[in-house]
Order: structure tokens, then C-alpha cells, then sequence
């Protein structure tokens, strides 16, 4: 297990079959409990790129909003 510190986000960008894949790898976790919990927050925030990159305009409400009990103003 890893001591509780800094965890470490690589993104990696490739072309893949005539469209772009976005890579995202956030290790140095301190636990499961930890990898889950992130694991939900980036699938919100890349939701919400992913709209954005399609319409020109963020999700209508803050993506992490749309995660069960973890509500922030």
C-alpha cells in the first residue's frame, strides 16, 4: 500500500481509428476506497469535457452534482 501523499495524473491524447482517444491514469492512490472515489469524479468531469467538446457548452448543472452524496456548491 501506498503512504498517503500526492497521487499522480499522466493524460495521453492518440490518434485511434480516424478519432481521438483520450487516455487518463491516476495512480499513487492510497487505497481502493480512494481509486473508486476518484474513478466517479473523473467519469463526471470527462462527461462534461466531452459535452463541451461537442456543443461549445458545459453540462447545465456541475457534473460532480450527478454523483451520489458527493454534492458540492
Amino acid at each position: 500500500m501506498q503512504p498517503p501523499g500526492p497521487s499522480r495524473v499522466s493524460i495521453e491524447i492518440a490518434p485511434y481509428q480516424g478519432i481521438v482517444r483520450l487516455t487518463v491514469t491516476h495512480d499513487q492512490l492510497v487505497g481502493e476506497d480512494e481509486r473508486d472515489a476518484l474513478a466517479a469524479g473523473w467519469a463526471a468531469m470527462l462527461s462534461n469535457l466531452k459535452t463541451f467538446l461537442e456543443t461549445g457548452r458545459p453540462l447545465p448543472a456541475p457534473p460532480w452534482n450527478i454523483l451520489p452524496g458527493f454534492v458540492r456548491e
